[in-house]
């Protein structure tokens, strides 16, 4: 009973903190996600991974000025992530994206 009268007070003080959390977040601008000239066609998917990069799945070709073939991830502030270079891309459009649990990717579309 004592756990259980602990775990309760526990939750009793982390939720205000959490609903503030959120209600800060909500509607705000992020003036540090840098979006630039963006990409030059449709992105379609969105997956934010385990390191909170974000992954973008589409039929474009730049982001930003960057040669990214319908498959580009982003920092956490916009910015294209050097470190993932799909080389030439997937051969049409992504559709969907998921991350597994071991970290490799899995893209879905019309290929």
């Amino acid at each position: 009973m004592l756990s259980l009268q602990r775990s309760a007070v526990s939750l009793s003080f982390a939720l205000p903190l959490a609903s503030s959390a959120f209600a800060a977040q909500a509607g705000n601008i992020d003036s540090t996600f840098h979006v630039g000239a963006g990409f030059n066609g449709q992105p379609w998917c969105v997956e934010v991974d385990a390191q909170d990069r974000i992954l973008v799945g589409g039929e474009y070709s730049h982001y930003n000025g960057s040669s990214r073939v319908r498959l580009a991830r982003l920092d956490a502030n916009g910015l294209l992530d050097p470190t993932f270079d799909p080389g030439v891309g997937p051969n049409s459009t992504v559709l969907g994206i998921e991350e597994q649990p071991d970290g490799k990717l899995l893209i879905v579309g019309s290929f």
